[in-house]
């Protein structure tokens, strides 16, 4: 790390250790796991001590006891950067209630807190225990506000009504019927999804440029043509893992596309969004947050400018 951020070495921002880990990695200085043929680096402890280990971080060395058998107050733990955290999500306003457009239509008796919602704290690079924070501040302000409007809301509110109501059989009827007891696919869901995480761990990881990204377009695309086709064979109503696994590649399809627009979009780099073509940040053009609007003609893509009160963006120097 001194090579990258000496004044502050491994304790740098998450976004520039990961680029810093990958490099070592490129260039040949990395450990590869000979099981799965990840590239990683050693993160070393042993200098803190047992007692400073165990005090400080007592979690950490009960997670690498137990998944890796390593205990870090011997040897070094293996390394490399994971997606844990979405920076972003749904689109609400401060205090938390889902906006229909950029800026002045609310959806009615819909909020969002914690990780599920977008209330621009973290911008483009989420800094460590910020979520913490998020989840403490937008748990009470969002929970107060729609406490307030359920407690002042008019009994005719828990009549949803037939539009609704229709709305919600027609999506029962798509999971039970048309996927779980449609005719067998030829599909094997599995084998796309690994398909989908190859490709966006190849493409839409670390680094990124436009010839990968544009790969990954294609790919994903090809693989949302193909999701209609797969079979579930397990056709049980209760704890059905197989139809769960469907269901959720079916999103994390959609959600890969979108990053991938949205990051060939946006020609900079900025936290974690990290494009060799446009390595750096550009404030005069990228300054904003992207939507993405469902519409019956595909994703509407918007943005919306980065609310800025105290402190200006500046360059980060370590």
């Amino acid at each position: 790390m001194k090579n990258y951020a000496p004044s502050r070495m491994e304790l740098a921002p998450r976004d520039i250790v990961s680029r810093s880990i990958v490099t070592e990695c490129l260039q040949g200085r990395g450990f590869v796991d000979e099981e799965s043929g990840l590239c990683y680096v050693l993160l070393d402890l042993r200098h803190l001590g047992e007692e400073k280990i165990n005090k400080r971080l007592p979690m950490i060395r009960e997670i690498v006891i137990k998944t890796l058998g390593i205990d870090p107050v011997d040897e070094p733990i293996p390394v490399r950067p994971a997606m844990h955290y979405m920076m972003g999500g749904v689109h609400v306003d401060l205090y938390g209630q889902v906006m229909l457009d950029e800026d002045k239509t609310k959806v009615p008796n819909l909020w969002a807190a914690g990780e599920a919602a977008n209330v621009s704290v973290h911008g483009a690079n989420r800094l460590g225990s910020n979520s913490l924070s998020e989840c403490l501040v937008w748990g009470r302000l969002t929970g107060a506000a729609a406490a307030r409007y359920a407690m002042s809301a008019p009994d005719s509110m828990l009549d949803y009504g037939g539009d609704i109501a229709t709305k919600v059989a027609n999506e029962e009827s798509r999971i039970f019927n048309k996927l779980l007891h449609k005719e067998v696919g030829a599909e094997n869901p599995y084998a796309i999804r690994e398909e989908m995480n190859r490709t966006m761990d190849t493409y839409v990881y670390v680094f990124r440029d436009k010839s990968g990204l544009e790969e990954a377009y294609s790919t994903i695309k090809r693989l949302r043509e193909r999701f209609p086709n797969v079979r579930i064979e397990d056709k049980g109503r209760y704890y059905n893992t197989n139809l769960r696994d469907v269901l959720e590649l079916d999103f994390l399809l959609e959600q890969a596309e979108l990053i991938i627009v949205g990051a060939l979009t946006r020609t900079e780099s900025r936290g974690a969004h990290y494009r060799l073509d446009y390595p750096k940040r550009d404030d005069a053009n990228w300054l904003k947050h992207t939507l993405y609007f469902y519409t019956t003609d595909g994703p509407r893509l918007s943005y919306v400018p980065v609310r800025i009160t105290r402190w200006k963006p500046e360059e980060r120097k370590y």
